[in-house]
C-alpha cells in the first residue's frame, strides 16, 4: 500500500446531523445536506431526530472547485 503513510490526518469536527429514530436502521444525514426542515429517513422512511456525530470536515469551496462536482452543482440549479 504505497503512499498510505504519507497522507495527512483527516480533520474531524462535531457535526449536526439527522438520525433515524428506528433502532435497527443506521440512516443519518448531515443537517447541511438535508432538503427538508425535518427529513424522513432515506433508508426506511421513518422520522428523524437531530443529533451530532464527529465527522470529517467537508470543504464546500474544495467541492465547488472539483470538476467532478460541477455536474452535480449544475443539476441542483436546474431543479
Amino acid at each position: 500500500m504505497k503512499g498510505q503513510f504519507n497522507k495527512p490526518p483527516v480533520q474531524e469536527q462535531e457535526t449536526s446531523v439527522w438520525i433515524c429514530i428506528k433502532e435497527e436502521c443506521k440512516g443519518w444525514v448531515r443537517e447541511d445536506f438535508s432538503f427538508n426542515k425535518v427529513p424522513n429517513c432515506a433508508l426506511c422512511d421513518s422520522e428523524m431526530v437531530r443529533g451530532t456525530k464527529v465527522l470529517p470536515i467537508l470543504s464546500i469551496e474544495k467541492m465547488e472547485s472539483n470538476p467532478d462536482t460541477t455536474m452535480r452543482k449544475h443539476r441542483r440549479s436546474i431543479v
